[in-house]
C-alpha cells in the first residue's frame, strides 16, 4: 500500500526568539515492511542544520530557528510504500 503523509507543526513565541535549536523525528525510515519513496522538509522562520540517525535507527533533524522570528513551521510531506506481511 502506497501512503500519502502531509503533516504541518507551528510554534508561535510571545517575543522574538533570538536563539532556538529543534530537535525533529520527521522523517520515516527504510525497514523490512516500509520503503520511503519520497520525502521532503520544509521549514519557514529557521533552517535545518543537520540530520543523523540516532542509536534506535531514527532519523532526527536539528532545526536552528532564525534570529528574531515570532513563528516556526515545519511541513513533511511524502509518500512510503507499506507492506502487509500478516499472514
Amino acid at each position: 500500500m502506497r501512503i500519502k503523509v502531509s503533516h504541518t507543526t507551528a510554534y508561535h513565541y510571545d517575543t522574538p526568539v533570538t536563539y532556538a535549536l529543534q530537535r525533529i523525528r520527521l522523517h520515516p525510515v527504510d525497514s523490512v515492511l516500509q520503503k520511503v519513496q519520497s520525502w521532503k522538509i520544509d521549514v519557514e522562520g529557521g533552517t535545518l542544520q543537520a540530520s543523523y540517525l540516532d542509536h534506535h535507527g531514527n532519523r532526527v533533524g536539528l532545526i536552528c530557528a532564525e534570529d528574531g522570528v515570532e513563528a516556526l513551521t515545519i511541513t513533511v510531506e511524502g509518500e512510503v510504500e507499506t507492506q502487509d506481511r500478516n499472514g
